[in-house]
């Protein structure tokens, strides 16, 4: 999973990213993108290796990408456009806090999110606005396939939704459609996280600015998350006793990286399933409503064409009955077939042949 960070410059983008990856990434004059893959922070894996002490652990991954600002200092420059292309889900930062260090020292969080919204309208306008020419050039019209009339109707659907400034992920696309432009990468497509990065103080008493911003990504449906970057990063340098210890002081329950990756979770309808044994225990992210042969596929394929059945047992049951054998004394491992939807935080072991 690819989540891209961006923001306007000295909103605290890179500040975010070192408090999710544990990093030290310079703050200041960068002009290249951070990369970094972390382990998704998840209790019940932690449980399972304890329980298994398998000879390989295998936690699902996620990459963060930390854009690089603009040259000008003004909007978010071209230099983040290739780094966003590939990206499942974009993290906005946008700044609720004073920095006496900009020409607007002031928070304007409703003007800043305006500012990404536009230019990101505008980045994908013009890649949809491209194509629609093409495809409608005299030259090739009467060649075009039946993919590419696709193609065109879901062009027109996208250019008439980003020039109305709305989002590509609102165009009313058909299945056809969508098949038809799969290798076109917008932007707005992807689901997008407001992170409002605020002072210390605000998280548990928000000022003007933080409550306005909360008010507006409401109102455009945007999913949003709260937060001081600066004490994050702070305490992603920590060890786990210390790191405990501060958060139970400031009141939180879990460090920003583990609220923001469910966040995305969530926003992208992905949840996790396990495979255990002394050899290995594995975290596997597949979406909501995959069935048992998906799971399998996850896997490898040779398991998805061979599929028989699939064992199954919950991560809640494995915990309460104490052991996989006391699972299975009680009657909780289950025989489920291709069809089985799989659920968040089950155990499977796939039956096939080749």
């Amino acid at each position: 999973m690819n989540v891209a960070i961006v923001g306007l410059s000295g909103a605290g983008k890179t500040t975010l990213f070192n408090a999710l990856v544990r990093g030290s990434a310079s703050t200041s004059g960068r002009r290249e993108a951070n990369v970094a893959t972390i382990h998704v922070p998840d209790s019940r894996f932690d449980r399972l290796v304890e329980m298994y002490n398998p000879k390989k652990v295998s936690p699902a991954t996620v990459q963060f990408t930390d854009t690089p600002g603009s040259e000008t200092g003004q909007g978010l420059g071209k230099e983040f456009l290739p780094h966003v292309r590939a990206a499942e889900t974009l993290v906005e930062v946008v700044r609720c806090f004073e920095n006496p260090a900009l020409a607007q020292p002031a928070p304007q969080p409703i003007r800043d999110l305006d500012a990404i919204h536009a230019e990101l309208i505008l980045t994908d306008f013009a890649i949809v606005e491209t194509r629609l020419e093409r495809l409608r050039d005299p030259r090739y019209r009467s060649k075009r396939t039946a993919i590419e009339q696709f193609e065109e109707q879901a062009m027109q659907k996208l250019y008439d939704c980003l020039e109305a400034e709305r989002p590509a992920s609102a165009a009313d696309l058909t299945e056809e459609e969508r098949k038809a432009i799969r290798s076109v990468e917008l932007v707005t497509a992807v689901p997008r996280l407001v992170v409002l990065n605020a002072p210390e103080d605000e998280l548990t008493a928000p000022g003007e600015a933080v409550l306005t911003a909360i008010d507006s990504c409401k109102a455009a449906g945007l999913d949003w998350l709260l937060l001081c970057a600066s004490v994050e990063a702070e305490i992603s340098q920590m060890g786990k006793e210390d790191e405990a210890e501060f958060l139970a002081a400031m009141g939180l329950e879990e460090p920003a990286r583990a609220r923001l990756i469910r966040k995305v979770y969530d926003l992208l309808g992905l949840m996790s399933f396990f495979t255990v044994g002394p050899d290995e225990v594995r975290a596997w992210t597949i979406h909501k409503g995959q069935n048992a042969v998906e799971a399998a596929g996850k896997i490898h394929s040779d398991l998805a064409r061979g599929f028989i059945r699939a064992e199954v047992f919950s991560y809640d049951d494995l915990i309460t009955a104490g052991s996989e054998e006391n699972v299975k004394a009680e009657g909780l491992l289950r025989l489920e077939r291709r069809e089985y939807v799989v659920q968040d935080g089950d155990i499977l072991h796939v039956r096939f042949k080749v």
